[in-house]
């Protein structure tokens, strides 16, 4: 279920309130995101929540838009093959 992520064991590991400062968003918001889906990827070991640095960029990357009528796609949708 990791859908293709991957990240090196090496890479940097963010903290909740890290990848908030990052992504300029509240704790709160990456913690109802890890509940409901959507945010950036995490780790979890224990009670330890951690963001890769990887998850992170690929998160940013799928929050680009070119206009404001643009909607994210659902995952669903993105692993259709077209008719």
């Amino acid at each position: 279920m990791s859908g293709g992520f991957r990240f090196s064991p090496g890479e940097r590991l963010y903290t909740p309130k890290e990848t908030a400062d990052r992504l300029k968003v509240s704790e709160s918001f990456l913690a109802k995101k890890r509940l409901s889906g959507g945010g950036p990827k995490f780790i979890k070991v224990g009670r330890c929540v951690r963001y890769p640095e990887t998850a992170i960029n690929e998160y940013l990357r799928a929050q680009l838009r070119s206009s404001t009528s643009e909607t994210e796609k659902s995952e669903d949708q993105e692993d259709e093959e077209p008719p």
